[in-house]
């Protein structure tokens, strides 16, 4: 069966249920650990805004963690991290990055074994470097926002798709357009 893209309606109308990314980060907190942490808007969905808090009391329960991705080729193409607990709460979730904004975030993710997810809204980035410098302010700003949100591991085979994909967008799109973001990204 052939796939075809989604028209413009079809795309907004499958993201309308998605957690909206508003910003997110990655550094290597040591030689070997490479941590990404994403805000989203949890505002409608209560039920991902308390995983935090279970997570806290529970630990990390157990996840079903895997890409998709849509209008594959198309200017704007969206990378989805779909989200499934199944304990010790039961719930379904997914976030969608859209490519090319967030390419370099997709690239971070290939290379690590943990994306914190926390609760918008995101920390303010320059009070953090303004007081301990760019490196060491993200390193700890990263640690501070893990504690109130849910990590998730990245095993081997997800972060093989994350590049996979990477790859596959950066060599058909050679020079894609920088991150728009206004908050300064730390490099890894």
């Amino acid at each position: 069966m052939e796939s075809r893209p989604m028209s413009e309606e079809e795309v907004r109308r499958y993201l309308a249920n998605g957690l909206r990314v508003d910003e997110a980060v990655g550094a290597g907190l040591t030689s070997h650990k490479i941590v990404a942490c994403v805000w989203v808007d949890m505002s409608e969905r209560p039920d991902v805004a308390d995983l935090a808090r279970v997570h806290r009391m529970h630990g990390k329960g157990t996840a079903r963690i895997g890409w998709y991705y849509l209008n594959v080729g198309q200017p704007t193409e969206w990378h989805i991290l779909h989200v499934s607990y199944i304990d010790p709460v039961t719930t379904t979730f997914y976030i969608p990055f859209a490519i090319p904004r967030w390419l370099s975030l997709i690239e971070i993710l290939s290379r690590s074994s943990v994306v914190n997810i926390a609760s918008s809204p995101p920390p303010n980035f320059d009070a953090w470097i303004n007081k301990y410098g760019r490196e060491e302010g993200i390193k700890r700003m990263l640690r501070q926002e893990a504690k109130r949100g849910m990590a998730l591991d990245i095993d081997e085979g997800l972060r093989h798709t994350a590049l996979e994909a990477f790859t596959r967008y950066r060599t058909a799109h050679p020079h894609p357009s920088p991150n728009p973001s206004p908050n300064p990204k730390p490099a890894v």
